[in-house]
């Protein structure tokens, strides 16, 4: 099932049993600011280089961070791997995460909070997979992929907005 069916099927159920807030995807700024714990590493974890124990990858020879380590060639189970500190698992590697924004260049380096173009033909996957190598599976890592792409090492991460307690303050 193509990644639209499934999450439009998704956000159909939650606004028929949920509350009224819609879930949606990570924006490509909440995905990264979740994936560093709103610092600079590389990595959620901080530790650099990265070993098989921390990532789901693909590890060869001549990567700059993963030379060897567990070969798994297929997707963990959640909380198979170190959490970050909000408490997120496979962030990095796994399987790449849709984002909510549409692709382009941009550099985001002196930008804060940004939000991708208006339009596009291609949407934003984060975090790399288990079959790229390490060097992919980092936070600034991100490839672009039409709508209807499907395989069986991209994702998505649901979203759902706070509710502010209700109630005097």
């Amino acid at each position: 099932m193509a990644y639209q069916n499934l999450f439009t099927k998704l956000v159909q159920a939650y606004m028929r049993d949920g509350p009224e807030q819609r879930p949606d995807d990570f924006t490509e700024a909440e995905w990264e600011f979740a994936a560093r714990r709103g610092r600079a590493p590389t990595r959620f974890f901080g530790v650099d280089p990265a070993t098989a124990d921390t990532i789901n990858c693909y590890p060869v020879a001549d990567d700059a961070y993963i030379k060897t380590g567990v070969i798994r060639n297929a997707t963990v189970a959640v909380r198979s791997l170190p959490a970050s500190g909000r408490g997120l698992h496979e962030m990095h590697g796994n399987v790449w995460e849709w984002c909510s924004d549409w692709y382009a260049y941009i550099d985001y380096r002196s930008l804060t909070d940004p939000t991708g173009p208006a339009t596009g033909t291609e949407r934003v996957r984060r975090g790399g997979s288990w079959g790229w190598r390490a060097e992919s599976c980092r936070s600034a890592r991100r490839l672009g992929g039409a709508p209807g792409f499907s395989s069986n090492d991209v994702g998505f991460r649901v979203v759902i907005p706070a509710v502010p307690p209700s109630g005097p303050g």
